[in-house]
Parts: structure tokens; C-alpha cells; sequence
């Protein structure tokens, strides 16, 4: 492999670690792809699928004696060679990325998933939630290109325009089915995902009627990508606690709970029918008004799967596994301030660690820090998305990779790639988060570090080692966020994060959560806390959906009442306080949710030079002064 600093690399410092990894894993392990923990994803007799090519049947010998000139020897057909089945390529969980596809997976439906793509088969992908099982038994998601689907399945045309029209209109009135009817379907709901949107429910299908059970009854989602150029098609097995046990024979069931089988089921076909189809009337109306977490597994799990998925595909097709690079990263945290801050380590609950590979094909699409900056950290891990009024840099989720205790792993194809890391943290308690006890840490995150920059890589064939060093000059922009209390100001969290220098200038929308109200207003204080200027162009909350400004009591709040580019520029060590005087319908609240929305960008002390003032680069002139009355 070889690294190299890119002419956008200001400092962040990458080491080659051939001898000695912190995080190197043993060369042994077999196609590990990206085995990160970040930020999850059919076949039933009823779901697209492909199928394995038959044995072919041998000829029977012959009992017929040819005359030697009266007719030809007859022309047997070809040998048919049937190709073996690939081995599975296994990927760990809970998240999920192979070739532009990530997904995040609970633990609950899988803690592998395994890639393979029949012979044959029009997927671009399949991952399956067990080595070998039908969809129906082990569970699986299929990603399709669209035309490849509409061209080349039977009925694949009518799938894709049908699903159009449910996604467009948000109609229930539609659900796939190829080559079957659906026989029963409950929970029907729509759902976006990271780049798409589709349908799922709870199904039966086949060609014969038979009573609901837990055999035949399975979690499908039917789904599009927002460009139109994929189709995702999943199915998950699950068990409801009403549901017979056993498929095609009442008589197998073990489910005391099941819906009892009325009697008379034995008359004759037209009157068996409808008995049937009375029982699974009444299972679909059970089915309907389970809770999700009646299932197992768990709906929400299911949906979460769906949710997290992003389809962006970085190359035509997969390709052969035997020219892959394996790259290894190791992220050294080198600084000190959120080892004091948040008690830093790599190993720690609240700490998360990502890293970032884009390849040379699209890099000019965002920097590092956009693409950083554009991350919404807050949610669960492996279950990442971007943050409000950045959802143009979506795509780049597709190219970030959760990192446990500062290491990962993952292999791509030989080439030029753009690599840079980063690290978040959340409060050192549930409770300093606000979160309740069974909540993730990162959903009260306020803190971390990033790579500025990328810095150019060459992946080579085989094992390729670096690492991604960080200090206390890498990572988010303070200045930091304070909120007072009543009695002190409490500190919250950090504003513009990895938002340096003017060109990257952005308007950052923040939920800061539930503050309190303290005589009718809202009292933020804006702190610079390192070495580095920030300038804020505009300062305003939005309270419980109501857009508020500051009270236009100082300097410095007029300063950021609108966007004009005239910036309250914040020094190292200086603070500003703003107070939200709040309208009459929130009168008598002690408490309100609250988002912080401010315009601006930070600038290194080492990058910013004070005698440079001018439209474009505006000074590093000291700001105001502390108080709410300057």
C-alpha cells in the first residue's frame, strides 16, 4: 500500500504500522469485510428469488435397434455443467457495508450476515442471515437494478411499476406477489430507508390455501431506491404467539395459543376453502392488532434493519473476491482535552470511533469535514444518518465505518482511496445526557474529534496496514454550548462541528433537548475554549417548533439576528451570552425541547491572520466582551 499526505491534508498525521498495529487482527481470518459496528439490512415461495440449476436427469438407455442406413443416430443433448455454489462471504455485524450497500443489524436477527449471489442471478446483491437456508427459514435481503428486474423476471415489470404507484400515492392497496396469491397480510405500513422508500408488512403467500402458522407467515419489504435504479426486496421469518406451529397439517400443531381450528374442516373442497379463508380472516385481524414487540423478533428491529439501509452502489457488480485489498486502520487518539473532558479511551462505553474511505472516484463530492460535519451522530450506532438541511451529503454514509475501540477492517478493490477518521463522545452518565436508563450514550453526544482533511491511499492486493493519528488541533470546532440553569450555566454541548474555514461555512441545526425555562426565557451562553477563532454569522432557537431570537439587549445579539456575513467573531477564551425571552404560548412552561441554530465556521489560531480583512476572509480581530450587558 502506499499513503500519501493529499494537498488538502493540513493535520492529520498518518503512520504506516506494518510491524506492530494496536489493532491488527491475525492474517488468518478469512474474508473479513468490514467488520465494523457502526452505523444494519426475499425468498418465500412467493419472493423473487433465484434457483439453483437441477441435477440433470440421465437418459434412459436405449431399446431401439437403428437400421444403419434407414435413420440417423439420434443427437443426444449436451452435457449441462452445473457450477458450484460460491462460498458464502461472510460479514460481521451489527452494521453492515459491502460494496456501496450498508445496513445496520441487532444482534436479535443476526450477528453475521453472509453475501452470495447464485449462478445465474439478476441481483446485484443477496445477503442472507445464515449460511444456507431458503429466505423463507434464515432471512435475507436482495438488491436488484431495476431494469436487470423489469427485463429479465417474469412479471418483473408489473413489481417494479406496481411498487412505484404504492411509494407515489402511499397506497396499502398494493403488495408484491410473483407467481402467487397473498393469503393473508396485516401490519402494513410504509417505510423510508436512508435512500428509498418501499412497503412492508406481515404475509403469507402461495398457491394453495392453507391455515396461518408460523411456517408460512413471514416479515416482507418492498422497496425503491429515490434515483429509481434499484429494487430491494427482503424477507425475515418471525413467529406470532396466535399462529399455528405446523404449515399444511392442523393436526402437527404444538402452539396451545394458536387460534383454535374451527370443525368441519374436512368437508369438501369448496367448503374447506372457506373455512380456511375464514381462519385467516380472523388471524389477519389478531395479526393486526399484535403489538410489533409481540413478534418475534421484534417488528421494530425489523423496520430499524429497513431503516438504516443505504443502496449506493460504487461499482457495476461484485467482483472476484481473490484481487481484493484487505485495509486495516488504527485510530491514535494523541491529545489530551477529551481525555480530561470525557475521560477519553479507546475502550470506553461512550465513546465511538469512524472511518471514513471514499473512493478517487468521489472525492469531489464533499471534503472530509462536510462529510463529518454533515453526520448526525445522536442516533443509535449502526443506525447513522445526516443532519437536518444536509441530507445532500446522504451519500456519503455509504462510505463511513464503524471502528469498535479505534480498529477496522474492511477489503475493497485495489485502487486510490481517500481515508480520514473520526471519534465522538457522549456525557459519562445517562443522566448528564438527559437520556433514560435503557437509552444509548449517543444519544446525548456532545463532543468529539475528526480528521480535518483525507489523506491519499493506494490499496494494494493483500494486507494493507495504517494509522490514523488524531490530537487535540483535529476534530470538532468548539465553541461550546452552555445553558443556564437557573443557578450556573451547565455545560451542553459543541456547535459547527469540523465546520473550518469560511469555504465550509454551513447553517447547523442542533436538538439540545428538553432546558430549562428561567423567568420566561431561554439563557445560552457561547464559550471558545481552543485555539482557534469561531465566527457566527446567525444565532437563533426554535422552541417547541416556534423560531425564537435573541433579545436585543447587546452588541453581540445584534450581530447574529440575521445572516449578512458581518460575524460576532468569538477568540480563543472568549464567551457571549444570549437570552431568549419566549412568546406567550409557551407562558407557565419550566421546561421546553429546544434546537440551537447557528451560521458560521471556525479558523485554527495557526490558519488565522489578523492583519487579513476582507469580504472573503474576514479578521481574527478580538470579539466582545463576557457579559449579557456589553
Amino acid at each position: 500500500m502506499r499513503i500519501s499526505g493529499s494537498t488538502k491534508a493540513l493535520s492529520t498525521l498518518l503512520l504506516l504500522a506494518a510491524g506492530a498495529l494496536a489493532c491488527r487482527l491475525s492474517p488468518s481470518v478469512p474474508q473479513a469485510v468490514t467488520p465494523s459496528s457502526l452505523p444494519p439490512g426475499g425468498q418465500t415461495t412467493t419472493a423473487p428469488q433465484t434457483t439453483r440449476p437441477s441435477t440433470p436427469t440421465p437418459l434412459p438407455p436405449s431399446t431401439h435397434s437403428p437400421t444403419p442406413t434407414a435413420e440417423p443416430t439420434p443427437t443426444l443433448p449436451p452435457v449441462v455443467t452445473i457450477e458450484p455454489m460460491p462460498a458464502p462471504l461472510t460479514l460481521k455485524g451489527p452494521a453492515v457495508l459491502y460494496s456501496g450497500i450498508s445496513f445496520a443489524v441487532d444482534p436479535a436477527v443476526g450477528s453475521e450476515v453472509f453475501m452470495r449471489t447464485e449462478p445465474g442471478s439478476r441481483a446485484y446483491v443477496e445477503f442472507f442471515f445464515a449460511p444456507e437456508g431458503y429466505c423463507r427459514d434464515v432471512g435475507c435481503m436482495t438488491i436488484y437494478p431495476v431494469e436487470s428486474y423489469r427485463e429479465g423476471v417474469r412479471f418483473g415489470a408489473d413489481v417494479i411499476d406496481g411498487l412505484h404507484s404504492a411509494v407515489e400515492t402511499k397506497s396499502e392497496d398494493y403488495f408484491p406477489a410473483v407467481m402467487a396469491h397473498v393469503l393473508l397480510r396485516a401490519k402494513t405500513r410504509h417505510l423510508r430507508f436512508q435512500n428509498g422508500a418501499g412497503i412492508r408488512a406481515v404475509v403469507m403467500k402461495g398457491q394453495n390455501t392453507v391455515y396461518a402458522n408460523n411456517e408460512s407467515v413471514v416479515y416482507e419489504f418492498h422497496g425503491l431506491t429515490d434515483d429509481g435504479r434499484y429494487y430491494v426486496a427482503a424477507t425475515f421469518p418471525i413467529d406470532a404467539p396466535m399462529l399455528l406451529s405446523a404449515c399444511c397439517d392442523p393436526a402437527e400443531n404444538t402452539n396451545e395459543a394458536a387460534i383454535p381450528v374451527p370443525e368441519g374442516r374436512d368437508g369438501d373442497g369448496a367448503e374447506a376453502g372457506a373455512v380456511i379463508r375464514e381462519y385467516n380472516r380472523e388471524a389477519q385481524r389478531q395479526l393486526d392488532a399484535l403489538d410489533g414487540s409481540g413478534f418475534t423478533p421484534d417488528l421494530t428491529l425489523l423496520d430499524e434493519l429497513v431503516r438504516s439501509l443505504l443502496i449506493a452502489p460504487t461499482e457495476p457488480g461484485p467482483v472476484a473476491r481473490g484481487s481484493r485489498g484487505t485495509l486495516q486502520v488504527d485510530i491514535d487518539y494523541r491529545g489530551t482535552w477529551y481525555r480530561e473532558t470525557f475521560s477519553y479511551t479507546r475502550q470506553a462505553e461512550h465513546v465511538a470511533h469512524f472511518v471514513l474511505v471514499v473512493p478517487e472516484s468521489q472525492v469531489d463530492r464533499a471534503t472530509a469535514n462536510q462529510v463529518f460535519s454533515s453526520i448526525d451522530f445522536s442516533t443509535a450506532p449502526g443506525t447513522l444518518s445526516t443532519r437536518e438541511g444536509r441530507e445532500a451529503f446522504a451519500w456519503a454514509l455509504a462510505y463511513v465505518n464503524h471502528a469498535p475501540e479505534g480498529c477496522f477492517r474492511g477489503q475493497f478493490e485495489p485502487g486510490t482511496y481517500y481515508v480520514a477518521a473520526a471519534f465522538v463522545a457522549a456525557p459519562l452518565s445517562r443522566e448528564e445526557a438527559g437520556q433514560p436508563d435503557d437509552a444509548t450514550l449517543y444519544a446525548g453526544m456532545t463532543g468529539g474529534g475528526a480528521s480535518t482533511d483525507y489523506w491519499r491511499i493506494e490499496i494494494e492486493p493483500g494486507e494493507n496496514f495504517l494509522t490514523l493519528s488524531l490530537t487535540d488541533r483535529d476534530g470538532w470546532a468548539c465553541p461550546w454550548l452552555h445553558v443556564y440553569n437557573g443557578h450556573s450555566f451547565e455545560k451542553w454541548t459543541e456547535i459547527l462541528r469540523n465546520v473550518r474555514g469560511k469555504e465550509n461555512e454551513q447553517t447547523e441545526i442542533s436538538p439540545i433537548g428538553p432546558v430549562e425555562i428561567v423567568d420566561g426565557a431561554i439563557t445560552l451562553m457561547v464559550a471558545e475554549e481552543k485555539d482557534e477563532v469561531t465566527f457566527i454569522d446567525e444565532l437563533y432557537v426554535i422552541v417547541e417548533g416556534i423560531e425564537v431570537r435573541a433579545e436585543a439587549i447587546t452588541r453581540a445579539a445584534g450581530r447574529v439576528a440575521e445572516r449578512d456575513q458581518d460575524y460576532l467573531i468569538i477568540p480563543s477564551g472568549e464567551s457571549y451570552v444570549f437570552r431568549f425571552r419566549l412568546p406567550d404560548a409557551l407562558t407557565g412552561r419550566d421546561r421546553a425541547a429546544v434546537s440551537v441554530v447557528v451560521s458560521g465556521f471556525y479558523v485554527p489560531l495557526e490558519a488565522c491572520d489578523p492583519s487579513v480583512e476582507s469580504d472573503d476572509e474576514p479578521s481574527c480581530r478580538r470579539g466582545g466582551a463576557r457579559s449579557m450587558g456589553d
